[in-house]
C-alpha cells in the first residue's frame, strides 16, 4: 500500500487533508447504510474511494458499484472492467466515475440515485470538493516554495561566484 511522502509542513497538511477524505467516505458509507436500514428497498449504487496515487499525491473519487448479473451481457460487461479478475454471477466491482473539470462531481452525476440517497451524496461531494480544492492549492504552493527556494539558491550561488572572481581580481591586481 502507497503512502504519502511528508518532507515538509505542507506535505503534513496535505495527509491531513487525506485523513479527512477518508473520514468523508467512512462517513457517508455509514450515513447511507443508516438509511437504507430504514428503507427496505434501498441499494447502495455508489461509493466514494480514496487512495494515494503517487508518494506525492491522493485522489478520491466516486465508484458504482456493478453487479454481475446471471446474463451473458453481466459476464461479458464484467470482463470488459475487471479482465485479470474471475468473477461470478452475483459478485460486485467498482467502475470510476469520470469526475470531468473542477474539484466536485456535478450534481448530474448523482441523479441516477433514489431520492434518499441523493442528499447524503450531494452533502458528502460538496465536502470532498472543498478538500480536494484544498489539496490542489496546497500542491500548488508546495511546487511555488520549491521554486522560489531553487531560485534563491541559484541567485545566491551566482552573488558568490561573483564574490569570488571580484576578490581574485582585487588580489591579482594587489600583486601587479
Amino acid at each position: 500500500m502507497k503512502q504519502l511522502r511528508v518532507d515538509c509542513e505542507l506535505d503534513e497538511t496535505y495527509a491531513e487533508l487525506y485523513e479527512d477524505a477518508l473520514a468523508v467516505a467512512a462517513s457517508f458509507l455509514q450515513c447511507a447504510k443508516a438509511e437504507m436500514a430504514h428503507t427496505a428497498d434501498l441499494r447502495l449504487h455508489y461509493v466514494i474511494t480514496v487512495r494515494v496515487v503517487t508518494p506525492g499525491c491522493w485522489v478520491a473519487y466516486w465508484c458504482k458499484v456493478v453487479r454481475v448479473g446471471e446474463t451473458e451481457i453481466g459476464h461479458k460487461l464484467a470482463s470488459k472492467f475487471r479482465k485479470s479478475a474471475e468473477l461470478k454471477s452475483g459478485d460486485r466491482f467498482t467502475i470510476e466515475l469520470p469526475k470531468g473539470k473542477g474539484p466536485t462531481y456535478r450534481a448530474g452525476t448523482f441523479k441516477v440515485l433514489p431520492s434518499a440517497l441523493r442528499e447524503i451524496a450531494l452533502y458528502h461531494e460538496r465536502l470532498l470538493g472543498e478538500l480536494r480544492k484544498a489539496a490542489h492549492e496546497n500542491r500548488l504552493k508546495k511546487r511555488s516554495v520549491a521554486y522560489r527556494l531553487d531560485r534563491d539558491r541559484r541567485v545566491s550561488t551566482k552573488c558568490k561566484d561573483a564574490l569570488t572572481a571580484v576578490e581574485m581580481l582585487r588580489s591579482m591586481i594587489a600583486v601587479d
